[in-house]
């Protein structure tokens, strides 16, 4: 567009001042104004319909009646006066020296613009045709410089240029006007869309990062404008068009207005939404993992996530959906934003095989709680209780009920506080460099709501536990009574017994560590759960045989199994206990009586189920001897997988054994997710935007992977008043 740009001829434009400043007004309230451009909003089109569309200028017999007979550009001696406030103007003819396209009618005393008038009209280009230059005229003398130099820079003027010199450099080889404007049209179109390529990238790019996109102060003369802007504005150093549209294009077409962004990020998570949706729809069934938080803000948020098999891959996924403000803490407000969030992803609420929470009473609850009200509209919908919280509420329990226990955390804590000062921290990471040359540990504070990993603080005390001796030997010869006093205090309490502690806790809090870890697996199947909660179980029962255990065996570690076996028995739900029949490896392995409550549950008739169960032995059989084995329920589905229309009820079951859900640690995830996004300084963010950045900071690999140009064509069909053309 830099070719039709005229530069201006210095010894004219001092003429046009030196008569401007001769003609200058006294009072500015008598002057006329202007009337402004409301904005971009049609096309280009042939000689023939600008002459038709111009109206009152196209019966003017002093005007250009088509694209061929160029500006009219009469020579007066002397052009006719108006009166502006207390002083007569004229139109100076030095004016179409540095705007060529300016044409002037005698009999209306008015300038209007040859190119808009013949090259720019209604249609679906996007650009609006100011009267004031096409069909009434201008004649505004007192603001006749700035008033040409804006409309100068418009977009649709220079669309209008460009298509007007297309036209001159065709004509001599014959060329159809259609074409050339057809052309000029690709090729804005071409720019404009590459221009947004940029403002995506540098959208999908921070969203995907999890970073802050919007500066506190977003001005041109700004020093940061936020890594959004900024980040358009490096690759505006690689790419001339971008450069080019940043730099020229109007305020209001720059696409980098934070609404703007609101539609980008929106349309880019839409996208992520509908993989989704047809995903949960081809997998036939789903899980729903809830979870609500309160974010920086002080708002509760409701986290949804659908877990379901992907057909594709053959696994188990867990995939957030939604961040939800809540409109209430009971029953009813939280079942109905669950309800919500699915109509709006399009997801079938009578598709849920299973659903997910806490063990709060408001979700939990037998009675009116969610799981209740969901259980009411989807009868199918088996409720389980997170078995990660289940372990926290072991070790709550064991600890909280168990004296000992009790008194070495309260310990554990006690150190950590001590030892986060700051001189008792230097002598710390002093000793520690003294008595070892392996790198430096931090004591770790205890958790309210993880006691599984309270393991990293126990370890952390052990490893560290000569460096914490000779921190406090040192520190209760200190020179402050305070903290002197506090050491020893502290040193009182590493006694024996502390320590006789520390090492068998250790050794308890390892094993269900190692479970806890496992349990954040979104893989992870409601069975394999169940078999490792049983192989704690007897791993800790057999702990209690060690002679070490002898003075905390009845305290602590029959407390330990007895909320272990309590907490985690498959068999307390009728329906999940036909779960280990679909296990390869279980002892009742494809027995129908075990099975034939969770097929009644959800469908499945005991004919055909008999039916089924029958043939599949066989099919297994001849599996065997041709050297096959399963040894899990995955390998089981891949294996009925090609024969899933003969064994439709069987495979049915397979798959919802493996969808149901076994713990809400994607919930979890999820909230992480949600304090880096909506942080301190980023705490004013809408509901939707964050739900969104959120969707695409936790699905990376699928918003990268997302078509470029797909994203463009569906902003450009949602967005209202485009001010670039990009279809």
């Amino acid at each position: 567009m830099d070719r039709y740009l005229i530069r201006k001829n210095p010894r004219v434009e001092g003429d046009v001042q030196e008569e401007e400043k001769r003609q200058e007004v006294v009072d500015d309230s008598d002057v006329e104004q202007e009337e402004e451009s409301p904005g971009p909003s049609s096309q280009p089109f042939t000689s023939t319909e600008g002459a038709a569309a111009s109206h009152d200028a196209s019966t003017l017999g002093d005007l250009s009646m088509n694209a061929q007979d160029g500006p009219k550009i009469p020579t007066l001696h002397k052009y006719p006066t108006r009166m502006f406030g207390v002083q007569q103007r004229s139109f100076c003819k030095g004016w179409m020296e540095p705007y060529p396209w300016l044409e002037y009618s005698v009999s209306q005393d008015a300038v209007f613009c040859f190119a808009c008038r013949h090259f720019l009209g209604g249609g679906g280009h996007g650009f609006h045709r100011e009267p004031t230059y096409t069909t009434s005229g201008f004649h505004n003398w007192r603001k006749a410089t700035a008033s040409f130099k804006g409309h100068h820079e418009s977009m649709g003027h220079k669309f209008a240029m460009e298509a007007w010199t297309e036209f001159k450099l065709k004509a001599k080889s014959g060329s159809k006007i259609t074409n050339m404007l057809d052309k000029g049209h690709s090729v804005l179109i071409q720019e404009n869309r590459r221009y947004m390529m940029g403002v995506v990238e540098s959208l999908r790019y921070t969203a995907c990062q999890g970073i802050a996109q919007r500066g506190h102060i977003e001005d041109e003369d700004s020093a940061n404008r936020g890594n959004f802007r900024e980040l358009l504005s490096v690759i505006g150093k690689f790419d001339k068009t971008v450069q080019k549209k940043s730099d020229n294009n109007p305020s209001n077409a720059k696409y980098v207005h934070h609404d703007v962004q609101n539609e980008i990020i929106n349309v880019m998570a839409e996208m992520i939404r509908k993989q989704l949706r047809d995903e949960v729809k081809d997998a036939e069934h789903f899980a729903i993992l809830v979870d609500e938080s309160k974010d920086i803000s002080k708002k509760e948020q409701i986290s949804v996530i659908v877990r379901y098999l992907n057909t594709e891959s053959e696994r188990v996924v867990e995939e957030f959906l939604h961040f939800t403000p809540a409109d209430g803490l009971d029953a009813n407000s939280l079942f109905a934003s669950i309800k919500q969030t699915l109509s709006r992803c399009g997801i079938d609420l009578n598709c849920c095989v299973g659903q997910c929470y806490d063990g709060a009473s408001v979700m939990s609850g037998c009675n009116n709680g969610v799981q209740e009200l969901f259980r009411r509209e989807v009868p199918q919908a088996v409720y389980i209780h997170c078995h990660a919280h289940r372990l926290n509420l072991v070790l709550v329990d064991c600890v909280h009920n168990v004296d000992a226990a009790a008194e070495f955390f309260e310990t554990l804590q006690t150190l950590y506080k001590f030892f986060s000062g700051s001189v008792v921290h230097d002598l710390f990471l002093k000793k520690q460099r003294e008595l070892s040359t392996a790198q430096r540990i931090e004591l770790k504070r205890l958790s309210d709501t993880r006691w599984a990993c309270q393991y990293d603080a126990i370890c952390a005390v052990k490893r560290t536990l000569p460096a914490i001796i000779a921190t406090l030997r040192d520190t209760v010869r200190d020179k402050n009574a305070k903290r002197r006093t506090e050491a020893k205090s502290v040193s009182s309490l590493m006694d024996e017994q502390f320590v006789l502690h520390l090492i068998l806790f250790e050794d308890v809090f390892r094993t269900t560590k190692f479970m806890s870890d496992a349990l954040q697996s979104p893989n992870f199947d409601l069975l394999t759960a169940d078999d490792l909660a049983q192989s704690v179980i007897t791993a800790i029962s057999e702990k209690r045989t060690d002679d070490n255990w002898a003075a905390i065996r009845k305290q602590a570690g029959d407390m330990l199994l007895m909320e272990l076996r309590r907490r985690f028995s498959i068999e307390a739900n009728g329906v999940l206990a036909g779960l280990p029949a679909l296990s390869p490896n279980h002892p009742s392995f494809l027995d129908k009586q075990v099975i034939l409550p969770m097929a009644r549950h959800y469908g499945v008739s005991e004919e055909n189920l008999c039916a089924e169960l029958h043939q599949v032995r066989r099919l297994l059989k001849r599996k065997e001897e041709q050297g096959c084995t399963i040894n899990s329920n995955q390998e089981f589905l891949s294996l009925m997988r090609p024969y899933k229309d003969a064994f439709v009820d069987l495979y049915k079951l397979i798959s919802i054994s493996l969808t149901l859900p076994v713990t809400s640690a994607s919930c979890e995830r999820s909230f992480s997710c949600l304090r880096r996004l909506k942080s301190y300084l980023r705490n004013s963010s809408g509901d939707g935007r964050t739900s969104d950045l959120a969707l695409l900071a936790i699905n990376p690999l699928r918003a990268r992977a997302l078509d470029i140009d797909r994203i463009i064509d569906a902003f450009a069909l949602n967005h209202n008043n485009r001010r670039i053309v990009l279809l």
